[in-house]
């Protein structure tokens, strides 16, 4: 029986390992250490300075009127990019009895929502029954946000009002009578 000289194939394997992991230690630690002499040598003054350079040298506010008005709406559900903007302005007349109820008026909610529970909201709370916002916008983008959650998968405007007769109002004839009412919101 020979017996055979030289290096351990498992042993090189292991001296090798151990080596690179040496060598990758030692390269974090340099890095680690010339962060800190960079973050060292910056003063509290240079980090300031640095701060306001990139802050903008004025202020810039931007009003939005947040009365509401018809127009207001119209203008605002369209820019949110909804699918039958349409259908949605007619609701939202439906719903708030033409801009007047009292739902509407106490709650500036437009469309008769109730407290969302389990899917992200704007709602500020309940007030008579009914979902409460601070500003009437804040109706849209829940509604929005209802319509993403809920509505998402209809491609039609007959699915959408099918779901409607369904599912959002209690009268058989509410997908009958927005209808009627969304034709004068179409753009064409």
């Amino acid at each position: 029986m020979q017996r055979v000289t030289g290096s351990n194939p498992v042993g090189t394997t292991k001296t090798f390992i151990m080596k690179n992991v040496h060598k990758n230690l030692m390269v974090l630690l340099v890095l680690v250490f010339i962060s800190l002499a960079v973050n060292l040598s910056i003063t509290p003054k240079q980090k300031k300075a640095m701060h306001v350079a990139i802050e903008p040298k004025e202020k810039y506010i931007i009003k939005v009127d947040s009365t509401f008005s018809e127009e207001a709406l119209v203008e605002y559900v369209y820019s949110l990019n909804v699918r039958f903007p349409h259908i949605v302005l007619a609701q939202a007349q439906l719903e708030s009895g033409n801009f007047n109820s009292r739902i509407f008026k106490e709650n500036n909610n437009l469309f008769g929502m109730k407290e969302a529970k389990i899917r992200p909201t704007t709602n500020k709370g309940t007030n008579r029954g009914h979902a409460k916002y601070d500003h009437w916008r804040e109706s849209v983008i829940d509604y929005a946000l209802y319509a993403a959650v809920y509505l998402y998968k209809f491609k039609t405007e007959e699915q959408y009002y099918k779901y409607l007769d369904g599912n959002y109002a209690v009268s058989s004839k509410y997908s009958k009578l927005v209808r009627k009412i969304a034709e004068k919101y179409k753009k064409n």
